[in-house]
């Protein structure tokens, strides 16, 4: 079987049942399988193929997890399976934990007997830097060993923190916001706007193979696909300068009946402080105001290289870099970096912005990922 384990579920008191048990539910979604059984501080998967643990290494509020043997608790037996498995191995270290504190030995104690007993048996010392660190924990009726840690995500269990609605450009930084927002706990649903005449034609983009890399790590999603051709049209009459940040306020106007109409109150972007025109606090904090709703930028403070380290782990990269018609391309590039909501707002009226965003919800498809 494998025994997994978290750490940060564990700090939450009366509420930790809660996240237990979303956690359970989204390890058996992500492994097909009900194979799956909730203990006081871990979490047994009677599944142990690579398929299993290759999903597992993407469900989030997974501490650590490994293949793990549970033996009857009998030192003698323990050593004999030790010894039996640890044959040709030069260098090992131990790391026990005594969860049944009525046992006689301790931790420390036990410790020093099999370090003992394996360099007696087969020549094999401790050492800090070992071939192999072996988990061994003590419960009331069994020993539990584990050859090898697999380190998991960390985070929280995705859905445990409710919806969010990203704004999926298609680039680096929004796969990755996703990517993070996911480890706090949050189910996204997209929101892509493209300069397609119709949206079907994005179906055969990037956009959907990267909703479905994402999908690895939530399981199920919607995206909801925006046409921009109202907005373009209207944009003609906009001052040049302004035109950017006009957009991206309809997106989010946009995006917040959306989010509304799913009952999601949060709306997240990939945006960076400084990294774009667009991105000064002057230009976000004027963006905001087209919205009632908390707006979250996880990669707010994160350089470009850190980003992309990110996309490349998780495995989004080569698919955000692919080429694609972002619809910001088409938007004026040389835009204010200080625009004032005042002459914003003045804009907005020239262009009829309320009207745009009401004919363009009615042109959204939605696309689900079971």
């Amino acid at each position: 079987m494998i025994v997994v384990h978290y750490s940060e579920i564990a700090l939450k008191g009366k509420n930790r049942p809660l996240f237990e048990k979303k956690l359970v539910e989204n390890i058996k979604k992500a492994i097909g399988s009900d194979k799956v059984r909730r203990v006081t501080g871990r979490i047994f998967v009677y599944k142990d193929d690579n398929d299993t643990i290759n999903s597992l290494k993407k469900v989030f509020g997974i501490a650590w997890f490994g293949k793990a043997y549970k033996l009857d608790r009998d030192e003698g037996l323990l050593k004999n399976f030790l010894r039996e498995n640890l044959k040709g191995i030069k260098t090992v270290k131990f790391n026990v934990k005594r969860h049944d504190k009525n046992y006689p030995k301790t931790s420390w104690e036990l410790n020093l007997e099999l370090l003992k007993f394996l360099k007696r048996e087969l020549g094999i010392l401790f050492s800090k830097n070992p071939e192999k660190i072996i988990e061994i924990e003590i419960l009331e009726d069994s020993f539990l060993v584990v050859f090898e840690k697999i380190k998991g995500p960390g985070g929280l269990p995705v859905g445990i923190s409710g919806k969010v609605l990203v704004l999926l450009s298609g680039g680096i930084d929004s796969a990755v916001a996703s990517y993070m927002i996911m480890k706090r706990g949050c189910l996204p649903y997209y929101v892509h706007f493209h300069s397609f005449p119709n949206n079907k034609d994005v179906y055969n983009t990037k956009i959907l193979e990267l909703v479905k890399k994402l999908v690895e790590y939530s399981y199920n999603t919607k995206l909801f696909l925006v046409p921009t051709y109202y907005f373009q049209a209207e944009a003609l009459k906009a001052n040049r300068k302004l035109e950017m940040i006009l957009f991206r306020r309809f997106m989010f106007k946009v995006s917040s009946e959306i989010a509304k109409r799913e009952g999601i109150k949060a709306l997240v972007t990939g945006d960076n402080i400084g990294q774009v025109a667009s991105q000064t606090i002057e230009n976000l904090y004027v963006v905001d105001k087209a919205t009632d709703l908390l707006v979250l930028r996880p990669l707010l403070t994160y350089n470009k290289e850190e980003i992309i380290d990110i996309a490349k782990n998780i495995g989004t990269y080569d698919i955000s870099i692919k080429e694609y018609k972002d619809c910001c391309s088409i938007i004026a590039r040389h835009p204010s970096t200080r625009a004032s909501l005042e002459e914003v707002l003045k804009e907005e009226e020239k262009i009829s912005m309320e009207k745009i965003v009401e004919k363009t919800l009615n042109e959204i498809d939605v696309v689900e990922f079971p």
